[in-house]
């Protein structure tokens, strides 16, 4: 009798690597247009943390901007507070933002005496007006956005801005929490922050008498 084996060949073809945006995290002087490279911009994020800080009565701010390389949807950036020795809180303490870009044709100029030029975002994506993803005059919460869709046929970046307003008389310390990226419902980025309080509050007016 004659046995005849027959070696079956399986082929493991590795699974996918489903593409995510890019994310940069950038401080409140920056404002990069709609189509800037980000790679070289300076991050406040270089240590794998977030770091702010601030004192009472101030309000600090950074931008979450997300870069697609194509058309990228159903995306939420969440930021769910902060807790430290007190607790700020979204909607109240903290206010998110996405940023609305428009397009600038001409960008010259010609006030002054003699002074005539182009200012350096001609024909450029420009960040201009900041829509609150809530509505700031509604006694209840009311949302205005919830999810973020990123076209780079428009423009790759898209800037989320967070406000974080540092109540007077705050409790100085360390200030802890994750802002939180989702597409689809599934978490794609997950970034500590950190926010240190100082233990003084700001003026509520910034002029003296000389």
């Amino acid at each position: 009798m004659r046995f005849v084996f027959v070696a079956s060949l399986i082929f493991i073809v590795p699974a996918p690597v489903l593409a995510i945006p890019e994310l940069y995290i950038l401080g409140d002087l920056d404002k990069p247009t709609g189509n800037q490279n980000l790679m070289h911009s300076r991050s406040i994020f270089d240590d794998g943390i977030i770091r702010l800080r601030g004192a009472g009565n101030e309000v600090v701010a950074f931008q979450a901007i997300l870069q697609a390389a194509r058309r990228e949807k159903d995306i939420r950036v969440e930021l769910s507070g902060l807790t430290g020795p007190k607790r700020l809180r979204p909607g109240h303490e903290i206010q998110a933002f996405l940023a609305h870009y428009i397009q600038a044709v001409d960008a010259g100029y010609s006030w002054g005496p003699g002074t005539k030029g182009v200012l350096p975002w001609r024909q450029r994506m420009w960040p201009d007006a900041l829509v609150p993803f809530t509505d700031p005059y509604s006694e209840r919460p009311v949302e205005i956005i919830s999810r973020i869709d990123v076209d780079p046929h428009r423009h790759r970046n898209q800037s989320v801005w967070f406000d974080i307003f540092i109540p007077r008389d705050s409790p100085p310390g360390r200030y802890r929490r994750k802002i939180m990226v989702y597409q689809h419902d599934h978490v794609i980025y997950n970034l500590p922050i950190v926010l240190e309080v100082h233990g003084f509050n700001l003026p509520d007016s910034t002029l003296t008498d000389a």
